[in-house]
This record gives C-alpha cells, sequence and structure tokens, in this order.
C-alpha cells in the first residue's frame, strides 16, 4: 500500500510540474504533434538502449520507421536524440521555447516518458525501489529459443514456413507492417520461429497490448488461487478518501474497462 501511495504522489506531482508548460503550449495542434512525436522518440530509444541493448542501426531500423503516419511530419524533423549512458536518459528537443522530452531508465521500472513540459528536476520524483533483489543465481534459461531443445515436425514446419516469411515481408499482412519475431509452439513443441534483425529470444521487448492479456492471467491465476477477489474494491490509497466516487471501482471493473 505504501509503495502504491508513493507511485501516485509521485506521478501527481509530475503533472503539477507539467502544468505551467502544457497551458504555455496553447493548444497548437502542430506543437502537440511535435511533443508527442519528440516524446515517442525519446521513450522508444530509452526502452531499446537500456533494456534491449540494440544498437543506434538496429534501433533506427526496428523501432524508429513506420511510426504513426499522423506523427511522421513531426517525427522527420527532430533532431538526434541525446543519450545519457551514465545517468541513463534520453532527451529529444523539438521546440525552442519548451523543455526536451525526456525518458529515464530505473532498475526495476524500465523507461518512464515524462510529461509534456517537465524538465529534468522533475526526475526526483519517480519512484525508486528502496532495495534491488540479487539476481546472480543461476540463469535456467528463456522459455524459448536456443536453451530449448526444439523438435520440429517437418509437415508442420513446411506448412509454416509460408506464413511466417510472410510476417517479416512487410507486405502480406498490411503495408508497412513491421514484425519483430514469430514462435509458434504446439504440443509444448516449438515448430516455428524466426526473428527480425538484431532481435533473438533474449531481447526484451514491448507488449503493447499483449500487456492487457498478461495481466488478465496473471489476475485470473491469482483468482483461482484464492489469493484475490476480483469484485472487491481496488487497493488504491487516494481512491479511499471521503466521498470519492472511485472507492467502487473493483479488480473486475479495472479489467473489463
Amino acid at each position: 500500500m505504501r509503495a502504491i501511495r508513493k507511485c501516485l504522489v509521485s506521478l501527481s506531482a509530475l503533472a503539477v510540474l507539467a502544468t505551467p508548460a502544457l497551458a504555455e503550449e496553447g493548444g497548437s495542434t502542430q506543437a502537440l504533434d511535435d511533443a508527442l512525436a519528440a516524446g515517442y522518440k525519446a521513450g522508444f530509444i530509452c526502452s531499446s538502449t537500456f533494456n534491449a541493448g540494440q544498437t543506434l542501426e538496429e534501433i533506427r531500423q526496428n523501432e524508429l520507421s513506420g511510426i504513426y503516419p499522423d506523427y511522421q511530419r513531426s517525427f522527420d524533423k527532430l533532431p538526434d536524440a541525446m543519450i545519457d549512458p551514465v545517468r541513463k536518459l534520453v532527451s529529444v528537443t523539438y521546440s525552442n521555447t519548451m523543455p526536451p522530452r525526456m525518458a529515464a531508465w530505473r532498475p526495476g521500472f524500465g523507461c518512464t516518458q515524462l510529461p509534456v513540459g517537465a524538465e529534468e528536476g522533475a526526475l526526483n520524483f519517480l519512484p525508486r525501489f528502496a532495495a534491488w533483489p540479487d539476481f546472480t543465481g543461476e540463469d535456467r534459461g528463456s522459455a524459448i529459443g536456443s536453451n530449448v531443445k526444439v523438435q520440429l515436425r517437418i509437415e508442420e514446419a513446411e506448412r509454416l514456413e509460408a506464413p511466417v516469411s510472410f510476417a517479416f515481408d512487410e507486405r502480406s499482412y498490411g503495408n508497412g507492417t513491421r514484425t519483430s519475431a514469430v514462435v509458434v509452439v504446439k504440443d509444448g513443441q516449438v515448430v516455428a520461429e524466426r526473428y527480425a534483425r538484431g532481435i533473438d529470444h533474449e531481447t526484451p521487448q514491448r507488449t503493447w497490448s499483449v500487456a492487457k492479456s498478461i495481466s488478465a492471467t496473471i489476475l485470473g491465476a491469482a483468482r483461482r488461487n484464492g489469493h484475490i477477489d476480483l469484485d472487491y474494491p481496488a487497493v488504491i490509497a487516494d481512491w479511499n478518501n471521503g466521498a470519492d466516487p472511485r472507492r467502487e471501482i473493483t479488480l473486475r471493473d479495472l479489467l473489463q474497462m
């Protein structure tokens, strides 16, 4: 509970710090697009550098091309990102009157994108773990990849060859579509596996909306094992004050929103 409260207070402080700058932004559509594009670039370079360990060339190829068309014009005119490997901070300038968009990496949290208008002082409000677990034990390897004995069934491998190849040609499943990895598992065996350049089975990747399915699966397992009640109000301290109507929001509500 204390950790949740600390996180919420920190995020609230970040929002307050960014408010004057947002007002100064003036609601310009182009200015907002520029700010969003710069934040996109800072966030993606941060996670690709400090989480995935990709090179700048790989980041340009895998992460900074084929982005949302609405932001492409703003994205194309952005300068190169400034990468601070010591502080694990990435910043991208987009305006002469606004602070750069920034994304900062922290152990256990990964990269966090600061709000539009936030200055470097806002980094002090990002939550951090008081202590970090020791992960020096034996590495058991990943569930999928070179550490798993792959027993390909010839007929299945041949049947999957074409659709897996199509996923990487940027045409068959939609013009400009990008695929970073495909793994097909049947009856506990990997029957197809392919990765884009610069990516393998150990490369950390964004989950995008798959995170929703992962979260739902974890909560479902917790419910099955009797650890949680989905119809119990969500444990968020700031929602339990006074007559705040959010105190009635349950875990089930959050899963179905």
